[in-house]
């Protein structure tokens, strides 16, 4: 028997047996959860962002070890949660939290809790967040007898290449399939630094070539996901151009398996040299929804595609500025290539432009910069891509995938421009109300009103568009200030508390160590209970009207069996017993008022 007097004690799935049954005392018992987020929440899957709502147990989430290296993290299990106070937090770049008074966020002093935070404080948040979202689409983008035809053109008809793919389910495939994100990643790298060729022995093999061992970590770790075990090589390459000398180490990432090659194959991927056939984007990706587009350029600008960097230039008179630098893509085509050069261009500008990335010029014209070994000759295609704030903005959130020193670059780019964004939507805001006031408040009482100089209210007042001052800081001090590593810090730029009503959140509990998961890109924790009903209990337990009850609490993600046991799926979710069976149930935060009133009318 359990012998302990305090007022709400915690106890465990053995310890609530002995309680309840042998207690002669009426028994209240809070069954309590960890973190608690607002179901608009969006977290990190493997492979993409998807709803917290999608949550199940045994799901994969986005985690990190305890230096923040990622991982992914098994949910051990999720309630819904009813809470009678919400926090929602908003930074200065635009992200928004909403959860809990007790959930903790990383800030630059650690985990704080939500309802500790103020505006001015630092959030966590992971600079490699820039992931497809994956949304609902069963439309079919791959179907056996696609793959069928493919396996007959490329003459691999033996039945045991499909049967391979049949096993693995990747037979029949919609654009909402996870593994439709991996593969239009993969098919977009294939197309720029992969290849699918024959091998000794007529075995067929597809192969990445990748920079770092980062980027060979990321490929088997797709490949394997649509369940394919890949092997590696380094491998040093000597040459010269022009008579240059130069040496490059590469690292080779090969599938030497045919059923891979067929699919591949059926995907848009290109066999024997790309040069020659000329590149071509595949009719499944100009088709699909914008999220998969977004994974094809991940990995087809990792291959080929130039990062975006900020560099600090300076005038020959006034203060240097941070300019955002964007290389031309290039691509080089056979002049007789099969595929044709502009109808290339024309579909990946195409794609470029479903996020709004611009393009400030486009030229085609014969290499001159090099002859080929081979004497063909080539044609290059060059693609200048605005850099604008807006433009290099989008750019850079496309991300770039299997090319960790590019990803990283315009990771820390894609913060600082995200930053000026900011303040260029506070000013434009700004413009609009200053606009409105105009009829009925002079200039000097707007310019005090609004913080604005009197200059820029004229310029406005005078058509002139919204321009984002900055108070110069050399880049290189900006990313000090406000990088470390894979994180970035974000400031608290307003926080709004509401109480009274019930808000719905969700709860998740993780397998792993450190606990430490990405929603809408800022770091959590959840190690620490949201013990929402806690307070309340203490008080009424200290009542002398409460002597003949025992208050407990049990947390139902150390407790599963007990909590499916109960069928606990809302919390706060207090459970009344006498005499070993439950004569009341109280769900959602109530007051104080309304659960010593139940708790009465059971004594």
């Amino acid at each position: 028997m359990v012998a302990r007097n305090d007022s709400a004690m915690e106890i465990t799935e053995q310890e609530f047996s002995e309680i309840i049954n042998n207690s002669h005392k009426l028994v209240v018992v809070d069954f309590y959860a960890e973190w608690c987020l607002s179901p608009e929440t969006n977290l990190i899957f493997n492979p993409g962002i998807k709803d917290i709502e999608c949550v199940e147990n045994g799901s994969k989430i986005l985690s990190f070890d305890k230096n923040f290296r990622e991982s992914y993290a098994k949910v051990k299990s999720t309630h819904k949660i009813i809470h009678n106070k919400k926090i929602k937090i908003i930074t200065q770049r635009g992200r928004d939290i909403e959860c809990t008074p007790e959930h903790l966020l990383l800030t630059k002093d650690g985990f704080k809790s939500a309802q500790e935070l103020s505006v001015g404080d630092s959030v966590a948040v992971y600079l490699f967040s820039s992931y497809p979202k994956i949304k609902e689409d069963k439309t079919l983008f791959l179907t056996e007898k696609e793959i069928r035809k493919t396996a007959q053109n490329l003459k691999l008809t033996n039945e045991k290449f499909i049967d391979e793919l049949r096993e693995k389910n990747l037979l029949s495939l919609c654009y909402d399939d996870e593994r439709a994100h991996i593969l239009a990643s993969l098919v977009g790298l294939l197309l720029t630094d992969g290849s699918l060729s024959m091998q000794k022995n007529n075995l067929r093999s597809t192969e990445f070539f990748v920079g770092s061992k980062e980027d060979v970590k990321e490929v088997i770790k797709d490949l394997s996901f649509i369940g394919f075990e890949a092997s590696k090589r380094e491998q040093i390459i000597k040459g010269s151009i022009n008579n240059r000398e130069f040496i490059q180490k590469i690292n080779r990432v090969r599938v030497s398996k045919t059923s891979l090659f067929i699919l591949f194959t059926a995907l848009g991927g290109i066999v024997g040299k790309k040069f020659i056939k000329g590149l071509k984007i595949p009719k499944w990706i100009l088709k699909a929804p914008k999220e998969i587009q977004k994974s094809f350029l991940q990995g087809f600008l990792g291959g080929d595609g130039p990062k975006i960097e900020i560099r600090t230039l300076k005038k020959e008179e006034g203060k240097p500025y941070n300019k955002s630098c964007i290389n031309p893509i290039e691509f080089h085509f056979y002049l007789e290539a099969i595929n044709c050069q502009r109808k290339f261009t024309k579909e990946l500008l195409y794609l470029l432009k479903q996020f709004d990335i611009e393009t400030r010029k486009v030229i085609i014209k014969e290499e001159d910069r090099y002859e080929r070994k081979d004497k063909k000759k080539s044609l290059l295609l060059k693609i200048y891509l605005k850099t604008n704030l807006k433009s290099a903005y989008e750019y850079s959130n496309i991300g770039f995938k299997y090319a960790y020193h590019k990803k990283l670059i315009s990771s820390i780019s894609r913060e600082y421009l995200l930053e000026r964004m900011s303040i260029l939507n506070q000013l434009v805001e700004k413009k609009n109300k200053a606009l409105k006031m105009k009829k009925n408040f002079t200039l000097n009482e707007i310019s005090k009103i609004l913080e604005i100089s009197k200059s820029t209210l004229y310029n406005w007042f005078n058509g002139r568009k919204v321009s984002a001052p900055w108070g110069f800081i050399y880049f290189k001090d900006w990313v000090n200030k406000n990088i470390k590593e894979n994180l970035a810090y974000d400031k608290i730029k307003k926080i709004e508390s509401y109480e009274g009503q019930q808000f719905p959140f969700i709860s998740i509990s993780l397998d792993n160590k450190t606990k430490m998961f990405v929603a809408n890109e800022v770091i959590h924790h959840n190690c620490m209970p949201c013990l929402m009903l806690s307070p309340i209990l203490e008080e009424i337990a200290e009542s002398d009207l409460m002597k003949e009850v025992k208050f407990a609490k049990i947390n139902i993600d150390d407790n599963q069996e007990l909590a499916r046991k109960y069928n606990i799926s809302s919390i706060p979710c207090l459970i009344i017993f006498k005499d070993g069976k439950e004569v009341g149930r109280i769900i959602g935060a109530q007051t104080g008022e309304i659960i010593e009133e139940k708790i009465k009318g059971l004594l």
